[in-house]
């Protein structure tokens, strides 16, 4: 069995909530003994923010470079699966436009 690429959209340190459920999610995985590399895309809103909220009250995170390792949309990269760990933004939203523009991209 070949070693999976699976882009796990989550909020990492921003909700619990989202972070419980993607350890969940790995953890069901591993027993299921699948092998996957984990690829995180933060939607955090200040490593993601919303494009409107760019121009408003989130403005000023821009003005300092984040040191986040996650994953970014704009780099072309081999992903088998995408799981959406967390909130109810999966079913739309500014933050989860460009994620599904990349899903979009890849298949």
């Amino acid at each position: 069995m070949r070693t999976l690429n699976i882009l796990f959209s989550t909020t990492r340190q921003w909700n619990p909530g989202d972070e419980f459920i993607f350890f969940g999610i790995r953890n069901i995985l591993t027993e299921l003994g699948i092998k996957f590399n984990t690829i995180i895309y933060n939607r955090h809103p200040s490593i993601n923010p919303p494009p409107t909220f760019r121009r408003h009250r989130w403005s000023k995170l821009e003005k300092y470079p984040n040191m986040d390792n996650s994953f970014f949309l704009d780099i072309p990269a081999a992903v088998d699966y995408v799981i959406i760990a967390g909130s109810p933004e999966w079913t739309g939203g500014q933050r989860m436009d460009r994620l599904f523009n990349y899903i979009k991209k890849i298949i």
